[in-house]
């Protein structure tokens, strides 16, 4: 008898076990601080693959190190353009951005820009695939946008696309935290959400 409640007691414990790691009660398996889709765990939002930053007028990259900033659910954590000494990249260039590349052509409803800098001018494009200059990405999605707070929401209309662009056009006033005095004009993104 004495053995038999000793087996019952450790076949219950190992129940107990089993279902108390979130697998087979039913409960949910998604790590607390995120939402199911990618945010807070280092992969990127909405069915995304990557990102990469996108300065087809320079050398081709930006901060690019910095990209996966942009989803890994931490607006503390940030991507930004490099100093220029302009707020029009010292007349080099007529923008610089980053992008987002999904797993497949979604419908895309809204595009979540989370950002400390203030008076900066963007435009969103959306396409099948990213493409190496501004002209591959077609048209902008919308007007251009002057971020005046810290989320900016972008009706994405329903446009079905596979990669979406942040083109920023103007980097706003000179950055207050920027150590650098000949190059102050820069922009930093903290989050990108696709919706």
């Amino acid at each position: 008898m004495a053995v038999f409640l000793l087996l019952v007691i450790a076949v219950g414990g190992a129940a107990l076990l089993l279902t108390g790691n979130g697998h087979s009660n039913g409960s949910s398996s998604t790590p607390p601080g995120t939402d199911g889709d990618g945010a807070g765990d280092g992969r990127p939002p909405c069915g995304s693959s990557g990102g990469h930053s996108f300065d087809p007028m320079g050398d081709k990259t930006e901060n690019e190190q910095l990209v996966p900033n942009l989803y890994d659910g931490n607006p503390s954590t940030a991507w930004s353009t490099v100093g220029y000494e302009s707020a029009t990249f010292g007349n080099l260039k007529s923008g610089v951005g980053v992008y987002l590349t999904l797993d497949a052509a979604h419908p895309l409803h809204a595009l979540q820009v989370t950002s400390d800098s203030r008076g900066w001018t963007f435009s969103v494009y959306a396409a099948a695939q990213p493409s190496a200059d501004l002209a591959g990405w077609g048209q902008p999605v919308g007007p251009p946008v002057t971020v005046t707070q810290q989320v900016t929401n972008v009706p994405l209309a329903g446009t079905k696309a596979a990669a979406v662009l942040v083109w920023i056009t103007n980097l706003g006033p000179p950055s207050a935290h920027s150590p650098d005095t000949q190059f102050p004009y820069s922009v930093s993104i903290g989050e990108l959400g696709i919706h």
